[in-house]
C-alpha cells in the first residue's frame, strides 16, 4: 500500500495551510498520477467527485530548517519516497512560472524557505520518514 504525506511549518495559517497543501499535492500527482482514481466519478445529481487512491496526512515541522534538513534526508535513507517542496519564491511568482524557474535553479532550498514538501511512496517508509513529525492541527 502507498501513502502521502504533506509536511508544512507550523508557522503557516489556515489559508497558507490549505493553498500550499493544493500546490504540493497538484504537483505531486503530476509525478505520480495514480495518487488520484482517474475516471469520473458523479453522484445522482451529476457532481464531479474527488477520488484519491491512497492515505494521506498533513504533519507540522517546527521550522522551514526542519524541512530543508528532511529534504535531504530523503534522497539518502529512502530513495524510493518521491517529493516534491514548494517554496517562499514560489509563493512570489504568482502566475510568472518562468521567472520562477529561474529563481528557483540559481538558488539552495534553504535559500528559497520551503513552505512545505510532500511525500509519496511504500506507507511504511513514509511513516518511517515522516516519524519525527506530529499531525497539523
Amino acid at each position: 500500500m502507498k501513502r502521502v504525506a504533506i509536511v508544512l511549518p507550523k508557522t503557516l495559517n489556515p489559508g497558507e495551510v490549505g493553498n500550499v497543501s493544493a500546490i504540493l499535492m497538484g504537483q505531486l500527482s503530476v509525478l505520480e498520477p495514480n495518487i488520484f482514481e482517474t475516471g469520473s466519478i458523479e453522484d445522482t445529481e451529476g457532481n464531479q467527485h474527488a477520488a484519491i487512491r491512497f492515505s494521506t496526512i498533513v504533519l507540522k515541522a517546527k521550522s522551514t530548517t526542519q524541512i530543508v534538513n528532511f529534504a535531504s534526508s530523503l534522497a539518502s535513507g529512502y530513495p524510493s519516497i518521491q517529493s516534491v517542496v514548494f517554496t517562499q519564491i514560489g509563493q512570489s511568482f504568482n502566475n510568472r512560472p518562468l521567472e520562477y524557474r529561474e529563481s528557483i535553479q540559481s538558488k539552495t532550498l534553504a535559500e528559497s524557505e520551503p513552505v512545505g514538501i510532500a511525500l509519496f511512496g511504500d506507507e511504511d517508509d513514509v511513516i518511517k520518514a515522516t516519524k519525527k513529525f506530529s499531525v497539523l492541527q
